[in-house]
């Protein structure tokens, strides 16, 4: 199930509209990239890197977009991260498993995995590796399956609205630091857009910015 075929946005026209252009083939290049790595097709890379920041980048679209929407959110502003942050604590769905609060949650992928990943090529996520980098935190690595999933399995982790047993916490506290896994990650993200787009408190006015972006 993609964005724009999500029962939420049903009613809402112009949201169903953006999702389709725009969001709909973000959510299935992050369904490809749980299927890596493919060894037996010479693909080795298992993209970890590449999937969580497009996971944590359909979040900051979304806290723009969806989350206390007006076309002038989509100006630059200082607002970003608290706009990410407090979406995540709301509509992240984060379980009793995970080893942080929602809002310690959101915190460890903003500022300690999504910006890394985009200031610094990642130096400063694990510093443990680079002794020279201050080590003001605890250290974040992204965990994913040896194998990638399963082209079938993907598809339905990413279209489910129930976490598959299978599917670990997103936080999970380790020795020296946090691992972030990067398909609860992904799953957690569809989640976050249904609930969000699913909330009547917020979803007439990302309507409104749809209707007006797509000049309907």
């Amino acid at each position: 199930m993609l964005p724009s075929e999500y029962p939420e946005v049903r009613d809402r026209p112009a949201l169903r509209e953006l999702l389709r252009i725009q969001v709909d083939m973000q959510l299935v290049d992050l369904r490809t990239l749980l299927c890596l790595p493919r060894f037996d097709d010479g693909l080795d890379g298992g993209c970890n890197l590449t999937a969580t920041m497009l996971a944590a980048n359909i979040i900051a679209g979304a806290s723009v977009l969806f989350w206390q929407s007006g076309v002038e959110a989509l100006k630059p502003g200082p607002d970003r991260g608290e706009r990410f942050k407090s979406l995540m604590a709301a509509h992240y769905p984060w379980m009793p498993d995970d080893a942080v609060d929602a809002e310690l949650g959101a915190r460890i992928v903003w500022d300690r995995t999504r910006a890394p990943l985009t200031h610094t090529l990642g130096i400063g996520k694990q510093a443990h590796l680079f002794p020279g980098v201050p080590k003001d935190e605890r250290g974040v690595w992204l965990t994913k399956f040896e194998h990638g999933l399963d082209v079938e399995v993907a598809s339905r982790l990413m279209s489910s609205y129930e976490r598959p047993d299978w599917l670990g916490a997103t936080v999970r506290q380790e020795v020296g630091g946090y691992a972030v896994s990067v398909p609860s990650l992904a799953w957690g993200t569809t989640r976050l857009l249904r609930g969000v787009l699913g909330d009547h408190t917020e979803a007439p006015a990302a309507e409104a910015t749809a209707r007006a972006l797509l000049q309907m």
